[in-house]
């Protein structure tokens, strides 16, 4: 099942790569044809760009795709920017399982940020 790991709507989007025919004009001006190659089939996989509709969060599709029995709960905050929630409990610990996988990503290094 595919679901947004932020609000668990199903109502998905996701950028596809298309074979499509080029056709150039004299000044070198191209134009798509994705109706024309024999082979236009659309293609995505796990790395391709999702995006929920509801919430507009946006990420790999990987992140999309629910685990049997993730566990947890997401905060407020994970459903509004708006909302001052603490995502932490008394001892300090995270306890929403969106801001939790934020934070190993970022212990991970996976932030984009370079190590020199």
């Amino acid at each position: 099942m595919w679901a947004c790991p932020r609000c668990s709507s199903d109502e998905l989007e996701v950028n596809v790569s298309v074979w499509a025919t080029l056709t150039q004009d004299d000044d070198g001006n191209l134009e798509t044809d994705t109706s024309e190659p024999d082979d236009s089939n659309h293609e995505w996989d796990d790395e391709s760009i999702m995006r929920c509709t509801a919430c507009n969060y946006m990420a790999e599709a990987k992140e999309f795709e629910e685990d049997e029995d993730p566990g947890g709960e997401l905060c407020d905050q994970c459903y509004s920017s708006d909302a001052d929630i603490d995502h932490t409990d008394s001892a300090g610990n995270t306890v929403c399982v969106n801001c939790a996988k934020d934070e190993e990503t970022e212990e991970d290094g996976a932030d984009g940020s370079e190590e020199n």
